[in-house]
């Protein structure tokens, strides 16, 4: 078993302090492609959920939350604060 990276535990410390208010300033501290291989996702994928964050399914939110050690609601809603809706 790998160990897990410890810039997550900085996260989840921003989470708690409210010192993240965008989704992608995970990605800030923690590189997309150290993400991507921790969360079985290729990189370009990862990357196309950054740009539009309803892409991410829950199995994916799920393992990230378990990363950084947060409940999931609270990167939905870190997800959700940054959408765009559809306006059609």
């Amino acid at each position: 078993m790998t160990m897990k990276d410890k810039r997550y535990a900085t996260i989840n410390k921003l989470l708690e302090a409210k010192g993240i208010n965008n989704f992608n300033e995970i990605f800030d501290i923690v590189p997309p492609s150290v993400v991507a291989t921790d969360i079985n996702l290729n990189y370009y994928s990862l990357q196309k959920r950054m740009k539009d964050h309803s892409l991410f399914n829950l199995h994916e939110l799920i393992k990230l939350s378990k990363l950084i050690g947060c409940k999931v609601q609270v990167l939905i809603e870190l997800a959700l604060k940054n959408h765009k809706p559809n306006t059609q």
